[in-house]
C-alpha cells in the first residue's frame, strides 16, 4: 500500500507540475537511521528479529550521500522534470543486512523469516507501543526490492561520484549496541575507562 501510494503520488505531482524532480531513495542508513539501528534495537528488545522476506534485495544509501543528491537536484535546473533512483553502491538481502548488524554488535543472529501472517501479527502488536520500531508497514517494505533499475538516472548523476558503502560507516554508530564492552575485544583492552 505504501509503495503503491508513492507511485500514485508521483503520477499526480508530475501531471500537475511537469517540471518536478522526483527522487526515489532506497532505504537510508546513517547515525540515527531506522534501518540498521532498528535491527540492533529489536534484537536487544525481543527474542527474535522478524523478517517476512529474507531474500528481498535492498541497496541502502548513506544519509550524507542522499543529502548531497537532494541539494544538487534542488539547485540544478537541469534536473527539472527528471526522476532519479538514489541507491548505494552495494546490494544486500534483508538477511545479509541483519547478519552484518549482528556481526558488528557481536551478538548471535536471532533473525527469523516468519510466514507473512505471523510476522504481521507480531508487528501489529509492537506497533501499539509508544514510538514503535516495528510496524506492519515496515515489514511490508521488506518485501519490496529497492535496487537500482537498469538505464535510469541515479545518485552519480547528481554528483555523488563515490557513494558510501554500508560497511564503511555503519560500524562506528552500531558499536553502541555491542554486547561485550566497547573497551574490550577478545579479552584485549582496547581503550581503558578513564
Amino acid at each position: 500500500a505504501l509503495a503503491r501510494s508513492k507511485a500514485v503520488g508521483e503520477e499526480n505531482v508530475r501531471a500537475a507540475f511537469p517540471e518536478t524532480t522526483i527522487l526515489r531513495p532506497a532505504p537510508v542508513f546513517g547515525d540515527e537511521d531506522r534501518l540498521l539501528n532498528r535491527i540492533a534495537k529489536l534484537s536487544r528488545a525481543f527474542p527474535l528479529l522478524p523478517l517476512v522476506d529474507g531474500d528481498a534485495l535492498q541497496q541502502p544509501v548513506f544519509c550524507d550521500d542522499l543529502a548531497k543528491a537532494v541539494v544538487e537536484a534542488a539547485s540544478n535546473r537541469d534536473c527539472a522534470g527528471k526522476t532519479y533512483s538514489l541507491c548505494g553502491p552495494k546490494v544486500y538481502t534483508n538477511l545479509q543486512m541483519a547478519e552484518y548488524v549482528f556481526k558488528v554488535i557481536a551478538d548471535d543472529n536471532n533473525a527469523v523469516v516468519l510466514p507473512r501472517p505471523i510476522g504481521m501479527a507480531f508487528a501489529t502488536a509492537i506497533s501499539i507501543l509508544p514510538n514503535p520500531w516495528l510496524t506492519p508497514d515496515i515489514l511490508k517494505m521488506q518485501t519490496v526490492e529497492t535496487t537500482m533499475p537498469a538505464d535510469v538516472l541515479g545518485i552519480k548523476d547528481l554528483g555523488v561520484e563515490e557513494p558510501v558503502n554500508m560497511e564503511d560507516r555503519a560500524d562506528r554508530y552500531l558499536i553502541r549496541f555491542k554486547k561485550p564492552s566497547m573497551f574490550e575485544d577478545d579479552k584485549e583492552i582496547i581503550r581503558p575507562p578513564q
